[in-house]
């Protein structure tokens, strides 16, 4: 398998509420917004947006995600990631969301909210994935 990452959006925004209540954060506060495309043999995979509080982080913007790990950066600032905590939703997909997946619209599709905090539980990252269905296998262990 050949694993790639396309960055469709890679911008400094003010936290809407959802993203403010996830990050724990004030009003206007400013986040970083990342949305990546993943795909296995050229075939999407995974629509994701990941929401990232700006603390620590101020040459975020100068980096490649689609070649770099998101987590490793994290990492290489003191600011793993060690908790993660998962909601699921199953919803129909929208038209962009089919477009970018390959699916069709109205298809049933898994969105996931990932809160994950550093090893002081303060809130380092918020993120909602969008895979397909048919192609991943995920393990909740």
């Amino acid at each position: 398998m050949i694993a790639k990452t396309t960055v469709l959006y890679f911008h400094e925004e003010v936290a809407n509420t959802e993203v403010q209540h996830a990050l724990k954060l004030e009003d206007g506060a400013k986040v970083y917004k990342l949305l990546r495309l993943r795909f296995a043999d050229d075939q999407p995979v995974v629509l994701v947006t990941t929401y990232l509080t700006r603390a620590g982080l101020d040459d975020f913007d100068q980096i490649d995600f689609a070649n770099a790990s998101l987590y490793e950066e994290l990492d290489q600032r003191g600011l793993t990631i060690t908790h993660i905590e998962r909601k699921l939703e199953v919803l129909a997909a929208d038209e962009t969301t089919a477009s970018l997946l390959n699916v069709d619209t109205g298809a049933p599709i898994f969105y996931f909210h990932t809160y994950g905090q550093t090893k002081d539980h303060q809130p380092g990252i918020f993120d909602r994935q969008i895979p397909r269905g048919q192609q991943l296998l995920y393990d909740f262990t």
